[in-house]
């Protein structure tokens, strides 16, 4: 009885344990919680976000250029022979040539210590443009990490409603399967009823084995897509639901506004172009401060001198103002003010693209929007009708007055058609959160999520 309560206390810690290296998720993970899970844990939002921790670290590389710098030193040297100065001799009268000798200036030894205190009040400009552009670099990287953020979350999206098409997908070829399977029985009963020919029936076993591929490679599909999806989020083994798909729906609103409206406020919202403004402004800001490299540095300075006593006098204190003139520097500065230019060209040309990216982005959405709409409309009643069109060719081919080849069309309609019809609800989601993604709203779907809770 001991024996078996230690073992069940050995298993219950290292169940323990292994919760806490290998956590998972308990439950199937919706629409909400994939999103929220994706941007909590995907490798690039952590990288991005370090970018912002490297433009601090700048700052405060700047600043500190500004303030006081404080240094203290020493040494101590052991000469051969003490330094020395000759007197030249003098001529006196009566008393005729007197000579002095050398003096000698120190000891064998020599012990000093120094501490000095520098502060920069003029550096032309250098100080305040290397703050300026390390401001702009947090700005530039937390924008940059916001647009990170949102594609990441658009990414998960695209892939969690992929998997949810590739399920569909799956059961759409899971269907038809078993509809050429029932196919086959019912051939081969009329085979041996002498009612049909044996082509029929292997043209039928032949579309069933066609059918099972097709199945397989709707299995490797979703697989493949649920790997991306895990990928995405950052994770390795969860489970997903589809129970939250109406959320897409919140922004239903958006496919009625006017191109221009939805175009103005993109720009407003769009993260990567107020991350390529930041970046214009990092380059002036370098560009000043490589101009500014020309300008004099003024400089308050106080030493303080600790010598050992030496037979002559080593003033103890000196203080005064240092002026540092740069009078040639072989074109460096040139060149680094030349290569800001070029970097500003480059960025404002980026930031006119990046303008008709989003153009093109909203009008392909809307486009998506409208087209998938149509489909959805008439999707429904065309599943119906490939329904009724496979009921009537099965039952022609059971009384012997149709083909096989007609049971085989109209499956194939059926399932073309349910494919259609999770292929236009897929692009409608994905283009109205795409939509929702250029107005700053995409987010919602999360915090509507949060209220709720």
């Amino acid at each position: 009885m001991k024996l078996l309560l230690q073992r069940k206390i050995k298993i219950l810690f290292f169940l323990s344990v292994a919760l806490v290296l290998f956590p998972s998720v308990a439950k199937a993970m919706g629409l909400t919680s994939t999103l929220k899970y994706s941007v909590e844990h995907n490798p690039l939002i952590i990288e991005s976000q370090a970018d912002i921790d490297t433009g601090k670290s700048k700052l405060e590389q700047a600043k500190s250029a500004g303030r006081p710098k404080v240094s203290v030193s020493g040494g101590y040297i052991l000469m051969n022979k003490p330094a020395s100065m000759a007197i030249p001799s003098i001529n006196l009268p009566i008393l005729g040539s007197l000579n002095l000798g050398d003096m000698d200036l120190t000891k064998e030894h020599l012990a000093i210590g120094m501490a000095s205190i520098v502060y920069p009040i003029y550096t032309g400009g250098r100080i305040s443009n290397a703050k300026n552009e390390a401001k702009s670099l947090i700005k530039a990287s937390e924008n940059a990490s916001e647009e990170v953020k949102l594609e990441v979350g658009y990414g998960a999206l695209k892939a969690y409603l992929g998997l949810l098409l590739a399920k569909e997908n799956l059961e759409v070829r899971k269907e038809y399967s078993e509809t050429v399977a029932e196919h086959v029985k019912n051939a081969k009963k009329l085979f041996e009823q002498k009612q049909i020919a044996k082509y029929d029936v292997m043209r039928a076993e032949a579309e069933y084995e066609n059918s099972i591929s097709a199945l397989k490679d709707a299995e490797n599909t979703v697989e493949l897509t649920k790997s991306l999806l895990l990928n995405i989020i950052g994770a390795e083994k969860v489970d997903f639901e589809f129970d939250d798909l109406n959320k897409c729906l919140l922004f239903e609103d958006l496919k009625t506004k006017d191109f221009n409206e939805l175009f103005e406020n993109a720009l407003l919202n769009s993260k990567k172009i107020k991350a390529l403004e930041s970046k214009l402004d990092i380059y002036n800001y370098g560009k000043n401060r490589a101009k500014a490299e020309k300008a004099p540095i003024v400089s308050l300075f106080d030493t303080q001198i600790i010598a050992n006593d030496q037979p002559m006098k080593i003033p103890n204190q000196t203080a005064g103002v240092l002026v540092n003139i740069p009078v040639y520097d072989g074109g460096e500065s040139k060149a680094k003010v030349d290569e800001k230019i070029s970097l500003i060209k480059k960025t404002e040309a980026e930031i006119v693209k990046a303008k008709n990216d989003l153009r093109h982005e909203i009008e392909t959405y809307l486009s998506d929007i409208s087209s998938a709409e149509s489909v959805i409309s008439s999707a429904d009643k065309s599943i119906e009708v490939a329904k009724e069109g496979l009921r009537l060719a099965q039952r022609r081919f059971n009384e012997c007055v149709g083909s096989g080849i007609e049971v085989k069309d109209a499956s194939t309609i059926l399932s073309g058609a349910k494919l259609y019809k999770s292929s236009a609800l897929y692009k409608y989601r994905v283009a109205l959160c795409g939509l929702a993604k250029t107005q700053g709203r995409f987010w919602d779907l999360i915090a509507e999520e949060e209220i709720k809770n």
